[in-house]
């Protein structure tokens, strides 16, 4: 970074066991405390389509960053938001400790909106050794959202960020509304500030 212009250096990395007409909106990296670094990503999935996680093997060194062959492939939906064009996940984090927390959206394709959105404790990934993942993520019935934002509230999240000491950070992109950065607290009972 030089002043406020940022120049990227490296060649893109090929996401492996891609399908044509994916449409990817999460990427995340998950260190294991015990050793180990992998690579999950997911398409987002569209109202009946489910999305669909991948984890893998990742490697940084000298030579550059590699992804191995995905060693978990899961299919994930969510109950809530279910109108509009539903987007079971449009950004996810994998916790330190494996937790797995998943954004969802809902979109009616206009930039006004309304939109609605979700963040859900999903699942929990884990590795038995350095190379191979494994992910457990819960079926919708057993999905409840740890913030929910409906159609009166307008807000669409696309990211979500966990600062060192836990608290979660939720980004919107609102469209013609602009955006939004939230804090909040998982699992108490305070107001989130925006």
């Amino acid at each position: 970074m030089n002043g406020t212009t940022a120049t990227v250096q490296g060649n893109p990395v090929e996401l492996p066991d891609n399908a044509k007409g994916d449409n990817y909106e999460s990427f995340t990296l998950w260190r294991r405390p015990s050793g180990g670094l992998f690579a999950v990503w997911a398409t987002r999935g569209k109202s009946n389509e489910k999305a669909v996680v991948r984890a893998a093997p990742a490697t940084v060194d000298r030579n550059g960053f590699r992804i191995g062959r995905p060693t978990v492939r899961r299919v994930f939906a969510v109950p809530f938001p279910n109108q509009d064009e539903a987007r079971h996940v449009s950004d996810l984090k994998v916790l330190t400790g494996g937790t797995v927390l998943v954004a969802s959206a809902s979109d009616p394709d206009v930039d006004d909106g309304p939109f609605s959105s979700a963040v859900y404790k999903a699942g929990r990934l884990s590795a038995n050794n350095t190379r191979q993942a494994a992910l457990t993520l819960k079926e919708s019935r057993s999905l409840f959202p740890l913030r929910k934002f409906t159609r009166q509230d307008n807000r669409k999240i696309e990211a979500i960020a966990v600062l060192p000491d836990g608290q979660p950070i939720w980004g919107t992109d609102d469209e013609n509304h602009g955006g939004s950065i939230r804090f909040d607290q998982i699992g108490r009972t305070t107001t989130p500030r925006t």
